[in-house]
């Protein structure tokens, strides 16, 4: 068995990548982009709250299937970076910001 991909985990034909993504974000909506394994830019734009369970799927961008020219999925799952200890409510704002 290979070594891990750094950026990429295999499942079946679909491809997972994780976007970083600020608390703000995660709470107010995000924008931003994702490499597939080709090279190609992917921009996404979550509308919704994201949430740790979030997965965003780009059709055909994943790995070849075995017959055929259709390909997998590229899934793109968050990684919400939330503060490392607990604030005062009063400090919420500039901590969401």
């Amino acid at each position: 068995m290979g070594k891990p991909h750094e950026t990429f985990v295999r499942e079946g034909d679909d491809l997972i990548v994780t976007a970083e993504v600020t608390l703000a974000d995660a709470l107010c909506g995000w924008q931003g982009t994702v490499k597939g394994i080709d090279g190609a830019v992917h921009n996404v734009t979550m509308d919704e709250v994201i949430t740790p369970k979030t997965r965003k799927i780009i059709p055909g961008q994943g790995m070849p299937m075995k017959r055929g020219s259709a390909r997998g999925n590229l899934v793109v799952v968050f990684d919400i970076r939330f503060p490392g200890m607990l604030i005062d409510r009063s400090s919420l704002p500039a901590v969401l910001n």
